[in-house]
């Protein structure tokens, strides 16, 4: 025997409580008919975070691009500084005995 049709399965019973599921990803999606969706908002949304997204990443990319000539430049630039150097000492040192 597969099942008992008197008593549906436990799946079926559950979908029967919970009719109505929330789904988070599709709060722009537009219920238009009772069997109809309508995805545009969704899709538009979507379409407009990937072009955010690019654009942060072609920004980014930038700095790294700029970043890395100036560590070059920053650290030749420490390996020749002469102005901040200590000079020579020039008072005498004075010797004492006790």
């Amino acid at each position: 025997m597969v099942g008992n049709l008197d008593h549906p399965p436990i799946s079926g019973r559950s979908s029967i409580v919970f009719s109505e599921i929330s789904y988070s990803f599709f709060h722009y999606v537009d219920c238009t008919a009772p069997d109809r969706l309508d995805f545009s908002n969704e899709i538009t949304r979507l379409a407009t975070l990937v072009d955010w997204r690019t654009v942060y990443y072609r920004i980014a990319w930038w700095f790294s691009m700029i970043a890395i000539p100036l560590f070059f430049i920053l650290f030749w630039g420490s390996l020749n500084w002469t102005t901040n150097r200590p000079g020579p000492q020039t008072h005498e040192r004075v010797d004492t005995t006790h």
